[in-house]
């Protein structure tokens, strides 16, 4: 419950962009190592048309 008592981040405004800045790139870290982890971020090898199975 940190935030409703106690306040997340610094009252002074540099420090608090500093630590919004902080959490945010966590936050994407995060997104990033979540989609290498569950291989989303490897190249899609499916077509989204049909192609020719025979020698052309």
């Amino acid at each position: 419950m940190v935030g409703c008592a106690l306040p997340i981040y610094s009252a002074n405004p540099a420090k608090r962009s500093e630590q919004l800045i902080y959490t945010s790139e966590n936050l994407r870290a995060l997104i990033q190592e979540w989609e290498r982890f569950w291989f989303l971020d490897q190249p899609d090898h499916m077509t989204p048309y049909r192609v020719h199975g025979g020698v052309i």
